[in-house]
Formats: structure tokens, C-alpha cells, sequence
């Protein structure tokens, strides 16, 4: 009330203007000291009060807006680049699953690892028909990589593969999801962030490998990488048969053979090749027969039924 009874509600303050800075005063905690508030006026009191509350409020929640800002991990992680398309070729003489990161904008994420899931249908012994089973695929050096280059996620398909009775024809017929996740921490906070892609059956190709898209530049003496040929692949020897088939023949074959042939059938390509080179009309197993009889080998003598030197 300015003006009105004995004291001020301001002492000291007797103008719009001067009420202004008070009020601007009180609120950033300045205190000049010229202006002091008085018990005549409760409701000024009161309003001060509410305006100093508010005032706490809009504080906090800037600070709190700015602080998460400052320490949200970016996007890095998401614009990691995945293939196009996953292969199925073989690596040292085994089937494997194998599917392409990149990291095109050098970003160099911390910590990274790859997890690997395949989603399918499952009948359980009871009868229950179990959408999206999820079953691990593990990975190379237990899915972790370092992305300073374009590389190769393998995955070998062996006996606890969920691939491993899976067949070129299977890929036209089945119906499964692999989903990829990687995970890995920015070079800034350290917070983990995540990216995800999947494949289907029909982005699955068998009998493919990417091509090498790193070099070294003998000018600059560095290695130099073609982000853009990630997703380039190129036909290869491949068996037709599922990765089960393969051990099961090998196994077979290793009962004919001395531990020097053992050592140098290992060294040779996969037994595909020579599935290859039997008649079309035969059968898997008709190839499987023929091989634990030792007839159809190019280092095995029929007529003998013995190998040669």
C-alpha cells in the first residue's frame, strides 16, 4: 500500500520503479541493502514469497535441462553403418555367418560389442508353438571388435549354431529374423548408446563373401578404406549342403585316410568342391554313401577300395 498507513511496505521505497528493483533484488539474492520489506503489507509478504518460490523452480529446471543436454550421449552409435546383406561362405574350411560395420564418420566408439540373436518359431516337447524363441549366436572374440575400419562380424556355424542344419533351400522357405545389436560407449561421456539391424532370409546370400575394401597406399603409407564398395560382394565355392552334412562327411572321411593324408586333406578346400563335381542327379545322401565307400574321391582307388600314395 504506498502511501497508506504509518509504514511503507517497502522501506526506502516509495516509486514503481524502485518496488521494480526490489522485487529484481530479492529474486537474484543481491541485496543492495537500500530497500528492506516491513510487517504492514502480508500480502506483499506473501506475493514475495510465491515469486521467490518460482523463481527456484525456473532455476532448477534450466539447469536440469541444460545438464541433460550436456551429458546425452549423441547418436553416434545409431549412424554406424551395417550391410546391406549378410553372407554364408566358408573360413578356414567351415560354414560361417558373416555380415559387415562400418564406421563412416570416425567416430571411434569405446568398448564396442556385437550380440547376436536369431527369432524363430518353436514347437516345445509339450506342444506350445513359441513365437520369436530367441537363440544366441556367438561370435568371434565373444562379439567384441574395435571399429576404427570397415569389419567382418563371423559367426562360425557349428553344432550350437541354430544354422546349423540350415540349407540353401531352407533361405527360400524358412522364416526367421537375426537381429544384430551393437552396443558401445561415446569417446566424450563414456555412456553406452546401441544401434540395431536384422536380417531375413532373403537378405541372407549363400555362397558369397565381401570383397576386401581395405588397401594400403604405398604413396601415403597408411591404409586406405572404400566406405562406399561396404556392401560389394563376389560369388565363391560353397557347399549346397548344410553345415551338419559337412561335419558328418568329414568324419567319415578321416577313417580312410593315414595321418598324413589326414594332415593334407585338412589342408585342402572343403569337401563341397568335390560335391560339386559329381553328377546333378545325385543325391545328398547318395554323395554321402558313395564317399563312406570311398568310390567317388579323387585320391581314393575304387578299384582297390584303398588310397593311393
Amino acid at each position: 500500500r504506498m502511501g497508506d498507513g504509518d509504514l511503507p511496505c517497502v522501506a526506502g521505497a516509495t516509486t514503481f520503479m524502485e518496488f521494480l528493483l526490489f522485487s529484481i533484488e530479492s529474486q537474484v539474492s543481491t541485496g543492495y541493502g537500500t530497500w528492506t520489506p516491513t510487517e504492514e503489507c502480508a500480502e506483499a509478504l506473501g506475493l514475495l514469497t510465491i515469486q521467490l518460490i518460482v523463481g527456484l523452480v525456473i532455476d532448477a529446471a534450466m539447469v536440469g535441462i541444460v545438464y541433460a543436454k550436456m551429458v546425452r550421449p549423441p547418436k553416434k552409435i545409431s549412424n554406424m553403418k551395417f550391410s546391406k546383406h549378410a553372407v554364408i561362405c566358408r573360413r578356414d574350411g567351415r560354414l560361417c555367418f558373416v555380415f559387415r560395420i562400418c564406421d563412416t564418420k570416425h567416430q571411434h566408439a569405446i568398448e564396442t560389442k556385437i550380440n547376436v540373436v536369431m527369432l524363430q518359431s518353436h514347437r516345445s516337447l509339450e506342444g506350445e508353438i513359441i513365437e520369436k524363441y530367441e537363440r544366441h549366436m556367438s561370435l568371434e572374440n565373444n562379439g567384441r571388435v574395435l571399429v576404427f575400419w570397415p569389419v567382418t562380424v563371423c559367426h562360425v556355424i557349428d553344432a550350437q549354431s541354430p544354422l546349423y542344419d540350415l540349407t540353401p533351400k531352407d533361405l527360400l522357405e524358412s522364416k526367421f529374423e537375426i537381429v544384430v545389436t551393437l552396443s558401445g560407449g561415446t569417446n566424450i561421456t563414456g555412456q553406452v548408446n546401441e544401434a540395431r539391424t536384422s536380417y531375413m532370409p532373403g537378405e541372407i546370400l549363400w555362397g558369397h563373401r565381401f570383397k576386401n575394401i581395405v588397401h594400403y597406399d604405398k604413396e601415403h603409407g597408411r591404409y586406405v578404406a572404400t566406405n562406399r564398395d561396404m556392401n560389394a560382394t563376389e560369388l565363391v565355392n560353397a557347399p549346397s549342403c548344410s553345415a551338419r552334412k559337412l561335419d558328418e562327411v568329414a568324419v567319415n572321411v578321416k577313417h580312410f585316410l593315414s595321418d598324413d593324408q589326414h594332415r593334407e586333406f585338412e589342408k585342402m578346400e572343403s569337401l563341397a568342391e568335390y560335391h560339386g563335381q559329381e553328377d546333378d542327379s545325385d543325391s545328398d545322401d547318395g554323395i554321402l554313401m558313395k564317399n563312406m565307400k570311398g568310390e567317388s574321391f579323387p585320391f581314393m582307388d575304387s578299384s582297390a577300395n584303398k588310397t593311393l600314395p
